[in-house]
């Protein structure tokens, strides 16, 4: 395998050391900002549920002021002190549009059999006190006790096995206010209809659904023709859930055709399990945040690379181009050119190196020099001691004054 070149190591090193804690910082964010739009979301859902109970509730209030009203009528309270409640039932006919899903019956209290006594609503009725609940109540019930007054057969024979409704109560006293002669319990079945899911959507703009305590669909305003109530179903395993811990269950799913939706169940007067009211929201708001965070983040990190990438360019070019210069001098030393010298402009360690580099070959070059300087004299003193020693020759002296200057010499 090739070795890299150093100036490849220096980039490569020098996009490790600034790349990673940027990828890891990028990381981090893309974290951050996917729990804080899910944190947003599970908040928003939650406040939605919390505001549909609400209107939940003061529906409930609402109708239990409602049969307030009715006991506070006395022209109700002549006809049942004259045992005339056929009258009241004429007169409840006329002033109230009564539709299929609605119902009031007067229980009168001398009529009133040991069932009815026992009825929670009937008996508070008789302790003075108007309050609401829902209630659950099966198909069977409501054809035996015929609870909703012109009714539809339709509505009734729907295939549906329970169906929920709000109920209210509150007593009819007698003219002079000192007994009770009878019982209002007003009933609004909320199977298939859309007042109530209607007026929470309103204020909210999402979506709501009520299912049974079998999880079975009985209102939604999700198909405006009402076709498929009858055949959807809550997922088992969320049903499960809220069947085992009588508590709200939340989901919310971040991706493209997801969803927010919180699953509240509703509990009726006895804190018994009754139903549950689904609060649905889109999505689409959050992934679009969430998309918008990921390609802000996509476009940091792909400048963070470049920003990376040039700035080890750059650094390598300053590093290796003043190496070049000191290997290309090393190399012209190498040749015996002791001329080298290089400007220093950096006090750092390269620029260190250069100035040893530079005085290396200053040194060089002296001794250089002395050594030629050395030699030429060498040469000329060579040259001298032939001529002497032709001289001597003559006194017979040649040998003694060769080995003399040789010994000399060396």
């Amino acid at each position: 395998m090739k070795p890299l070149q150093l100036s490849d190591q220096f980039k490569i090193a020098f996009i490790i050391a600034l790349l990673l804690p940027f990828a890891l910082a990028t990381t981090s964010a893309f974290i951050y900002f996917s729990d804080t739009i899910y944190e947003e979301a599970q908040k928003k859902i939650l406040l939605d549920a919390k505001v549909a109970s609400l209107i939940y509730q003061n529906e409930l209030h609402t109708l239990e002021d409602f049969v307030r009203n009715l006991t506070q009528k006395r022209s109700f309270r002549n006809y049942a002190n004259l045992g005339l409640y056929f009258r009241i039932d004429q007169q409840l006919k006329k002033m109230i549009p009564i539709d299929s899903t609605y119902g009031i019956i007067l229980h009168p209290v001398r009529f009133a059999d040991q069932k009815i006594k026992q009825d929670r609503f009937y008996s508070s009725a008789l302790e003075g006190k108007s309050i609401s609940s829902t209630e659950s109540l099966a198909q069977a019930e409501i054809k035996q006790k015929n609870l909703i007054s012109n009714h539809s057969s339709e509505f009734i024979e729907q295939n549906q096995s329970l169906f929920l409704s709000l109920k209210a109560s509150s007593p009819l006293y007698s003219p002079d206010g000192k007994s009770t002669l009878g019982v209002f319990v007003v009933r609004k079945f909320l199977n298939q209809d859309q007042t109530l899911i209607a007026m929470i959507e309103k204020e909210l703009n999402v979506k709501i659904s009520i299912f049974d305590k079998n999880g079975k669909m009985i209102t939604t305003s999700l198909d405006p023709e009402q076709s498929f109530v009858a055949n959807v179903s809550l997922s088992s395993i969320i049903h499960q859930q809220i069947q085992r811990t009588k508590s709200s269950y939340q989901e919310v799913l971040l991706k493209k055709e997801g969803y927010l939706a919180f699953y509240k169940p509703i509990f009726n007067l006895e804190g018994e399990w009754v139903g549950i009211m689904q609060v649905k929201d889109s999505v689409e708001k959050y992934v679009d945040d969430l998309h918008f965070a990921m390609l802000n983040l996509f476009m940091i990190g792909a400048f963070g690379c470049l920003f990376a990438l040039s700035i080890g360019v750059y650094i390598s070019r300053r590093i290796t181009t003043r190496l070049k210069i000191l290997s290309n001098g090393a190399e012209t030393i190498a040749n015996g050119d002791y001329s080298f010298e290089m400007n220093v402009e950096y006090q750092d360690e390269i620029g260190e190196l250069a100035q040893r580099f530079t005085q290396m070959s200053r040194n060089l070059r002296e001794v250089s020099e002395g050594l030629q300087h050395s030699q030429r004299k060498l040469q000329l003193l060579l040259e001298c001691s032939r001529d002497l020693a032709l001289a001597l020759d003559k006194f017979h002296a040649l040998r003694l004054v060769t080995n003399a200057v040789l010994q000399k010499i060396y």
